[in-house]
């Protein structure tokens, strides 16, 4: 009978317990995660105002839209990639989550905002923009294109108008005037004064503003005659 195994005695360190983060170093990732989440709602929702606005804005809407869109939505989401990969918290992926609802809310936002906006425009500048309008019928020159009437403002002052408020010179359409629009998000408006004119091809909801004035939603922003 062979004898019994003596037992191995080994030296087995202790588990050092757990090094907890420090506070400061708490305090410091949820300030940068706050931050982060801050800049991407801001560049994500900053837009749907700056879109409202456009009519007043003019071109001065590019600069908003240029911060949110490439500052501050970018730099959000970058730091706050880095927290959810080097920590990967529960308050890390809500930040994320609420980060992505942010952009995806504002980007749903952004065509209601362009025809609230030039609705409450027109409503509130009617009269201004029928005398812009009359002028035109007056003082334009039309010219004929393959696919649409132009008049091309004579005076200096009435062009720089029209570029202040982000629209080209107006087409001849049929019963009126549209007024093509390089503003984002921004319908083109037709003008209804009941003269005969041209039919405006790839456009439609055509909806009532007040006044003479509609707006009127045409494929990239162009028409063309019938």
């Amino acid at each position: 009978m062979s004898a019994a195994a003596a037992p191995e005695l080994r030296l087995v360190p202790p588990t050092p317990p757990p090094v907890a983060p420090s506070p400061d170093r708490e305090r410091r990732v949820q300030r940068t995660r706050v931050v982060a989440t801050g800049l991407v709602v801001t560049g994500a929702l900053l837009p749907v105002p700056c879109v409202a606005a456009a009519r007043w804005l003019g071109n001065g809407v590019y600069p908003g839209l240029v911060v949110s869109w490439a500052l501050l939505v970018p730099s959000g989401c970058l730091a706050g990639l880095i927290l959810l990969v080097a920590s990967h918290t529960l308050a890390d992926f809500r930040a994320a989550a609420l980060a992505i609802a942010s952009i995806v809310v504002g980007l749903v936002l952004l065509p209601a905002a362009g025809r609230i906006g030039t609705e409450a425009y027109v409503s509130s500048h009617a009269t201004n923009l029928e005398s812009l309008a009359a002028r035109l019928r007056a003082e334009g020159d039309a010219q004929d294109e393959p696919t649409w009437i132009t008049l091309n403002p004579r005076s200096k002052a009435l062009a720089d108008k029209l570029v202040a408020l982000g629209m080209y010179s107006p087409g001849v359409v049929d019963g009126g005037l549209l007024f093509r629009t390089d503003l984002p998000f921004a319908d083109a408006l037709l003008y209804a004064d009941g003269v005969p004119g041209r039919i405006p091809l790839g456009c439609s909801n055509i909806r009532a503003i007040g006044g003479r004035w509609y707006i009127v939603s045409c494929s990239n922003g162009h028409a063309s005659d019938d």
